[in-house]
């Protein structure tokens, strides 16, 4: 055992929390002063442009298909805008499992090239194209430094732009999920967040709050871009019977657990009896990889499952890189705890709900929509509420309504909005 673990076993808890503390604290001074300079090069670089009438450069760095609608709307505004001009750095995602610098296939850059988006592969020759130095502003996708080649680092990235980020996920829950996404090296590095919901707006003002040299951060709650692109359906057709589940992907955390495992078997069994319904199954994109890192299934069973499910004919994996086709799709939502769960409501459509989350954790948001939720602790509860709305019996739907129509309100123009903001509210 090093000395350093020696000492902080004959320290008491309140002491090594302490130490803990004033080290962050220092790091995030430390931060926050070395990128005051950069900071400002930055924004008298694009004030410059501006007063000269130069187009200004944005530039999205993103690395999941996924992910890709917080910004959608975003992206194309500045397409239609002649004041800008934009490109995409798509980036492969990491290779996980060797942790070390070796890269997967680039989904990202596939999507760019079937969605016709203007986008250039980020990697090539094995190696990642420097960011230019006249870009003006980089949205980036995801705030975490270890998934990301250095060079997209947000320190390095601070020192070429102005870094802006919008979540990647409508906030849920409050607490451990707003403060691992908006993280110390975010918001030192980062010069406009633009929040999802009250409580990551009021989380950052906090934090710019306890530290000095944060006054130049910018913080906005004037919209969230992938409200601006789900709506709810305009006329109701006939129901297909078509269910759409979202399992999540860890398993081991309280209040944030999947329920795969929990139900698989009884919705198969279910599904294949009822010819007349069908089965979409969408899981996170890391569950079954975490499932193998985790032991809990092996790369066999997962290959056997989802060959057997190919053998259903009305039950399917989603292969859409947009989950919104799927949910226009859809008739229900089958779904454990998940930041879709926000946009999915704007539908207008039912939720079956397989997990319990107490009210104190959930955003002012989700508060409202848990309300409309049909909420299930069991497999039977889960088979009696899918044949409740197969049979029609949906008490929650003037519920939905009122609160679509009263509560959860979105304009469809937070893409619009934003583009302005970062266009208007230069100021150092």
């Amino acid at each position: 055992m090093g000395i350093k673990n020696q000492i902080k076993e004959k320290l008491p808890d309140p002491c090594v929390e302490f130490i803990r503390n004033l080290k962050r604290n220092l790091k995030i001074k430390l931060y926050l002063v070395g990128n005051q300079f950069c900071l400002k090069k930055n924004i008298k670089k694009t004030l410059r442009k501006i007063s000269k009438g130069e187009k200004i450069k944005v530039l999205f760095i993103a690395q999941f298909p996924e992910m890709w609608n917080s910004v959608k709307s975003l992206y194309e505004f500045l397409l239609s805008d002649n004041r800008f001009q934009t490109c995409i750095y798509a980036v492969p995602k990491k290779n996980n499992e060797t942790k070390s610098e070796l890269y997967q296939s680039n989904d990202m850059f596939d999507f760019c090239k079937i969605q016709s988006l203007q986008a250039v592969n980020a990697y090539q020759n094995e190696q990642f194209i420097d960011i230019e130095d006249d870009v003006d502003f980089i949205f980036i996708q995801r705030p975490y430094d270890i998934y990301m080649p250095s060079l997209y680092h947000l320190k390095n990235l601070s020192r070429k732009s102005l870094i802006c980020f919008v979540p990647y996920y409508a906030s849920i829950k409050k607490g451990f999920h707003i403060k691992t996404e908006m993280n110390d090296d975010l918001l030192c590095h980062c010069y406009s967040v633009f929040a999802d919901c009250k409580e990551v707006y009021d989380y950052i003002e906090k934090w710019k709050h306890d530290y000095l040299f944060a006054k130049h951060k910018k913080i906005y709650d004037i919209g969230f871009p992938r409200f601006d692109l789900v709506r709810p359906v305009k006329k109701e057709r006939e129901p297909q019977n078509v269910f759409l589940w979202l399992p999540r992907w860890a398993f081991n955390n309280e209040g944030d657990i999947s329920h795969f495992l929990d139900y698989i078997d009884v919705l198969l069994d279910y599904f294949v009896t009822h010819s007349d319904h069908t089965l979409i199954i969408r899981p996170h994109p890391l569950m079954f990889s975490n499932f193998i890192e985790q032991g809990v299934m092996t790369e066999e069973q997962v290959s056997e499952l989802k060959q057997k499910i190919s053998q259903i004919e009305n039950i399917e994996f989603d292969l859409n890189k947009d989950y919104l086709i799927t949910f226009n799709k859809c008739d229900f939502l089958i779904s454990d705890y998940t930041s879709l769960l926000l946009e999915f409501f704007f539908t207008g459509k039912p939720i079956i709900f397989c997990d319990h989350i107490s009210p104190d954790e959930l955003t002012t948001n989700a508060k409202h929509i848990a309300e409309t939720f049909y909420h299930i602790r069991n497999a039977d509860e889960l088979i009696s509420s899918i044949e409740a709305l197969h049979s029609g019996k949906d008490d929650k739907k003037e519920l939905r309504i009122n609160i679509l129509k009263n509560t959860m309100k979105a304009d469809g123009n937070a893409g619009q909005k934003i583009a302005e903001t970062i266009l208007n509210d230069l100021s150092i």
